[in-house]
């Protein structure tokens, strides 16, 4: 990952008067930041469209309102959006194993994984036991071979752990196996005709160059924290397994090759604007992404405590994440529902407000789930939203 010095940019964008103490806040942080967007939206209306920053190391390529980041974890949500729109065409079950849709998935004592648990991070497949190499990652076939063949950590339904990037080949491949696409494709239609945004998940080499490169930030003689510290603890543990087998999990970010890929839990590529929109929906009365009753279902608590991956408390939903009271776990209210992304972006859905609130940088924190910045400015929201 590279560092470099940073200049204070100037916002661009659209905000309303109302929020301009956030507006300030995101100002002041990008001081420290290379570049950024923040988007708010509400019952279809954009409050909040800002940015500023730059693109690349050098700083010569400015950020604009259609810069495209990774926005890593924060891809899940397509994954679990997916998943749930086959659920509410009787396609999919979630008490149903998942080797029932994907036969080669029994291997190994993994025939008792349901639907359900995979959602719910219980599956017991966070990470792989054996060793992958590391262009594995690049080929789609390769790597749901390896989840194929995969040992499980504990039996499925037994604890939970959240699985960060083998949750994308498992998602992935048992969306592909029911619809007959890859999730990337349906994705990046679905988002195009629904609110003519992108959200890519395998980015066409014709907008490759929207791509912001990621940095982390020039913090010097700042000890490692946060997951940085935890896989520098334990190499061999659980969690560094989860994050770096195979190693260009933690490399290749700027490569081609991860930009061109799919991975539905780590590779995707969007807007804070077309976040914001998603995340709007899926808290409105009306969502066009998913029925309300589905929402429901989705968002209710089906496990929480600590988790066997992360070294901190977790709850989830059917996938999505939910709000926790600790700092670094908060998505607002406790209502609400979401997703972090490594580095700092974050995914928020607040069903009793209808609105939807995204953040993206290029500058990457060592946050284990909510970045301090993010939940800084969803804090902000809601002072200027009261």
């Amino acid at each position: 990952m590279q560092t470099s010095e940073i200049t204070t940019p100037v916002v661009q964008g659209y905000y309303e008067e109302r929020f301009h103490g956030l507006k300030t806040l995101f100002q002041q942080q990008m001081e420290k930041q290379h570049g950024a967007s923040l988007s708010i939206c509400q019952n279809g209306e954009m409050l909040v469209d800002i940015w500023a920053g730059h693109m690349d190391k050098a700083q010569q390529e400015v950020w604009h309102q259609d810069t495209l980041v990774n926005i890593f974890s924060c891809t899940k949500v397509a994954a679990i959006v997916s998943l749930l729109q086959l659920y509410e065409q009787g396609e999919l079950l979630l008490d149903k194993p998942v080797s029932y849709y994907w036969p080669a998935f029994a291997q190994n004592s993994k025939g008792l994984v349901t639907v359900e648990h995979l959602l719910t991070h219980q599956a017991g497949l966070p990470a792989f036991k054996h060793e992958v190499l590391p262009d594995d990652l690049f080929d789609w076939s390769t790597m749901v071979n390896h989840i194929e063949r995969a040992e499980l950590w504990w039996p499925a339904g037994t604890k939970h752990g959240y699985a960060p990037v083998t949750f994308g080949w498992m998602a992935g491949e048992l969306f592909r196996r029911i619809q007959g696409e890859s999730l990337g494709n349906y994705w990046r239609e679905l988002i195009k005709n629904e609110f003519q945004e992108e959200f890519y998940i395998g980015v066409p080499e014709d907008v490759t160059s929207r791509i912001a490169t990621m940095m982390r930030l020039n913090q010097p003689g700042q000890n490692p924290q946060g997951l940085l510290a935890e896989l520098m603890s334990r190499p061999k543990g659980i969690t560094a397994r989860s994050f770096t087998n195979p190693l260009t999990i933690m490399t290749s970010t700027n490569w081609p090759q991860w930009q061109s890929m799919e991975l539905p839990s780590a590779n995707g590529h969007s807007t804070a604007r077309a976040l914001a929109k998603i995340m709007a929906d899926l808290s409105s009365i009306e969502p066009k992404l998913l029925k309300p009753e589905t929402l429901s279902l989705a968002t209710q608590t089906y496990v929480s405590g600590q988790d066997a991956v992360l070294p901190c408390q977790t709850r989830f939903g059917l996938g999505f994440l939910l709000h926790q009271s600790y700092s670094g776990g908060q998505l607002g209210a406790h209502q609400n529902f979401g997703h972090p992304g490594a580095g700092g972006a974050l995914v928020v859905a607040d069903p009793i407000r209808q609105l939807g609130f995204a953040f993206v940088t290029n500058s990457m924190g060592a946050a284990l789930l909510v970045d301090e910045r993010a939940e800084a400015l969803l804090e902000a929201c809601y002072r200027d939203l009261d």
